[in-house]
Order: structure tokens, then C-alpha cells, then sequence
């Protein structure tokens, strides 16, 4: 079975967000295609549109963060999101990282992804939205179209 799903934005961390862009996936969340609809007549039958931004499954990696030589650099909210690096820890991270270090968005998405992927040496199975990549699919609601970051009210689901 094909599932084709868009959003506001899909984030494929290697490349620029794609508005309205589309992911088609297998039954096993394999990535198939990817459609810019700004570059390809698409038919857009069947197709699971979601309010908010599509991006790729967090890689978790507990073990590459030395507790003692953080807490002097970074807030403590900080270090306890990555001393408790569950889904929803990855999420904290972006969103302190974002709000309270002004980092932007895309990179802040790239150190929970692609460069975590890279680390653990999967980066040809997850990290990024690409064909040919099973990287699991989440989506982030509330975000802020205009600024393309988190807002306050930000939230996330797993979609695959």
C-alpha cells in the first residue's frame, strides 16, 4: 500500500523545505518519492495533507553527550532534555535551542537528524526525507510559516 503525505512544509534537512511537497512511502515507511509541487504537475488524489511540517524521525544517541563538561556551557534545561533523550527530549532540545541559544531551525533539526544519523553511522537508512530512506516521518503543529521556526505552542506527532 502507498501513502502520499503533505503538509504546510516538508523538511528534508539535506535541501531546502519543500512547501505543499509531497512524500509517497511504502507499507514499510520506505520514502519513494518526493514531489515539489512547485516544479511537477501533480495529481493530488489520495494524497493526506497535515497542518503543519513534515520532517524525518529523530536518531536518539544517549551515550555521546559528556554530562560534566555541558553544565558549564549550556542551560540546565538543556542539559536535562539530553540527559533524558527520549522522542519527546530530542523536541525539547529543539525548542530550548531555538527559543533560548537563537538558533535556527534548520540547524537545530539537522543536529536532532541527519547529523546524529551521520554519528551513528546510519545516515544511509534515516536522518533526512530522501528516496530510499526509511527515517520514519513526524509532524510539527503550530509552527510559524513566517519566522519557519517553532512558536510557543509548537507540538509534534509521529506520523510513520
Amino acid at each position: 500500500m502507498i501513502r502520499k503525505l503533505s503538509a504546510h512544509y516538508i523538511f528534508p534537512v539535506i535541501s531546502p523545505p519543500i512547501k505543499h511537497g509531497i512524500i509517497v512511502i511504502d507499507n514499510t515507511g520506505l520514502i519513494k518519492e518526493i514531489i515539489d509541487p512547485g516544479t511537477e504537475n501533480i495529481e493530488r488524489e489520495k494524497v493526506e495533507f497535515f497542518n503543519g511540517i513534515l520532517i524525518p524521525g529523530f536518531v536518539q544517541i544517549p551515550e555521546l553527550f559528556k554530562f560534566n563538561q555541558l553544565k558549564g556551557n549550556l542551560g540546565n534545561d538543556l542539559i536535562n532534555t539530553i540527559q533524558n533523550p527520549t522522542f519527546g527530549g530530542v523536541f525539547d532540545e529543539i525548542k530550548i535551542l531555538t527559543r533560548h541559544f537563537n538558533i535556527d531551525f534548520n540547524i537545530a533539526l539537522s543536529r536532532a537528524t541527519i547529523n546524529r544519523s551521520i554519528i551513528t553511522n546510519k545516515q544511509n537508512e534515516t536522518g533526512s526525507l530522501e528516496v530510499g530512506k526509511n527515517p520514519g516521518i513526524l509532524l510539527i503543529t503550530s509552527f510559524d510559516y513566517q519566522k519557519m521556526t517553532l512558536t510557543q505552542n509548537s507540538n509534534i506527532k509521529v506520523l510513520v
